[in-house]
């Protein structure tokens, strides 16, 4: 069975940050994370998006 999503306490591990600031970025500015979906009560990032979205701020980082 392959992972399509990840969860907020998985996108935290990736990123290295508390999963309450991926609420709150979720919450006060959710084009600061790459996009998700609400399932009943779950938060989930899709994996192809989570990987469009990383790639976008290497390169942005290479071309500043």
């Amino acid at each position: 069975m392959t992972k399509d999503f990840y969860t907020v306490a998985e996108m935290a591990d990736l990123l290295r940050v508390h999963p309450g600031t991926i609420r709150n970025r979720l919450w006060l500015r959710a084009d600061s994370l790459p996009p998700s979906m609400t399932i009943g009560r779950r938060r989930l990032f899709p994996l192809a998006a989570y990987e469009v979205w990383k790639q976008r701020l290497l390169r942005q980082a290479h071309s500043e």
